[in-house]
């Protein structure tokens, strides 16, 4: 059990900081993006940058930008929200291990899922990872589940 408090300990600290390492990237990357967009139409007229960006994404040149800045922004905030929910299951872990792990285990896999609609490609992205996470979570909640079956047969037995 204290294994399975690890894994969701350890799960907290990776998506905090990877939602940092990636927000880095993607903020470098939208940054470098919008200094190209810039000098593709500096000279040009404002309104007809601004009609020709509504028409294709239905958003002002200065909203377009707003936007994918917004992006970077709500996907750090997210991360670092799963790793406070991710913390949260690793403190009711203490009291009920069996349904922490395996509230963890449907969160982790709903986020690869959730991801991997939203961006295909990173259902491979950091694969073992997932694979090793997935691993340890089932793990952890056969651990779970054993201490509570023994927990049944022994009532004041305490493994924790």
């Amino acid at each position: 059990i204290g294994r399975a408090r690890k894994w969701l300990l350890a799960i907290s600290i990776i998506t905090l900081v990877t939602g940092f390492i990636f927000y880095a990237v993607n903020k470098d990357q939208i940054e470098k993006d919008i200094r190209a967009r810039d000098a593709e139409v500096v000279g040009l007229d404002p309104a007809t940058v601004d009609d020709h960006y509504k028409s294709q994404s239905g958003m002002t040149f200065a909203e377009a930008k707003a936007a994918a800045r917004g992006e970077v922004k709500l996907l750090l905030f997210i991360n670092i929200g799963l790793s406070i929910v991710y913390f949260g299951m690793w403190i009711w872990a203490k009291r009920n291990a069996l349904a922490a792990t395996v509230t963890a285990l449907l969160l982790f896999i709903t986020v690869i899922v959730v991801n991997a609609a939203y961006e295909p490609k990173t259902l491979h992205q950091g694969i073992i990872v997932k694979i090793f996470f997935i691993a340890a979570l089932a793990k952890a909640i056969s651990a779970a589940q054993e201490e509570r079956n023994i927990n049944k047969r022994i009532p004041n037995a305490k493994l924790t």
